[in-house]
């Protein structure tokens, strides 16, 4: 019997193998055996009654979602042309072997031979990842990283998948969610993945977008100054100077309202000061 920090070491390392060789990550992304094998260490909740999911019921749900984060490639980017050849600085040369590294990944996962494994994705791992991040106690920063996990995975969808395994009023309900939750990195992640469905399907989806408030809420996110009130922005701020920084503002006023409401909550405080220091030092 494997020890918990047996386990949660090998996936750290296969978390770090992956983030640094394609190879590795392909090979556990065509081990479909693998991927099923991690859906005990993820929530199901097969009788339908909800839960609340925390680091006690699942000790290692942050490792897999990690792991899971590294496996899947991320999707193409549009500074790939900004890229192009020519002469590059050190970023420059850094960003561009990162696109190569994913695209080598991307093609593998995409590839028709692997069709089945992205079905066994869908039917098995998803719903799960869905349930992460809908019933997650954990910090807001390990939300975001489910959430990235579930736009990987939804990028290797073809048009039937999508219309398999993406029901449109639930998906609504669950977009609706994210956008009200004020969050600007969420909310970028979530109108990418409102983008690749309706890209696919807007019939399927315009209706309960509408019905849900989706396509109010991304309306009013348009104009500057509704965003700025959504996100609790003053409106003195001047959003497109670089001197502004959305991540670092959200992290001020999540630590401002930390302590002023939950003053003894040190954990929570100790958190959001840490990330305002990583941000402010990047």
């Amino acid at each position: 019997m494997l020890t918990h920090q047996t386990i949660l070491n090998f996936f750290k390392i296969l978390e770090n193998a992956c983030r640094y060789s394609s190879k590795v990550a392909n090979k556990l992304f065509g081990q479909s055996k693998l991927l099923q094998d991690l859906c005990p260490f993820l929530p199901h909740d097969l009788s339908g009654k909800r839960r609340q999911y925390n680091a006690e019921d699942f000790p290692l749900i942050t490792e897999v979602i990690n792991l899971l984060s590294s496996v899947f490639s991320e999707k193409q980017s549009t500074q790939a042309s900004s890229l192009a050849d020519g002469n590059h600085d050190a970023l420059q040369k850094r960003l561009l072997g990162k696109m190569e590294f994913e695209t080598e990944k991307r093609n593998f996962q995409l590839a028709s031979t692997n069709r089945s494994i992205i079905v066994g994705i869908a039917e098995h791992l998803l719903p799960r990842i869905f349930m992460v991040y809908d019933q997650s106690t954990i910090n807001p920063q390990f939300r975001i990283r489910t959430l990235q996990v579930i736009d990987k995975i939804i990028a290797l969808f073809d048009d039937e998948l999508l219309k398999d395994f993406i029901e449109p009023e639930q998906f609504a309900s669950f977009i609706v969610q994210i956008l009200r939750s004020k969050h600007s990195s969420s909310i970028d992640v979530s109108l990418k993945i409102t983008r690749k469905v309706m890209d696919c399907s807007p019939q399927a989806y315009s209706v309960p977008f509408i019905r849900e408030g989706v396509s109010q809420l991304i309306h009013d996110l348009s104009a500057e100054d509704t965003l700025k009130a959504f996100l609790g922005i003053g409106k003195d701020v001047d959003i497109r100077d670089t001197a502004f920084d959305l991540d670092i503002h959200e992290v001020k006023e999540a630590l401002h309202f930390t302590r002023m409401t939950n003053p003894d909550d040190h954990a929570m405080r100790d958190f959001y000061e840490r990330k305002l220091i990583e941000l402010v030092e990047q």
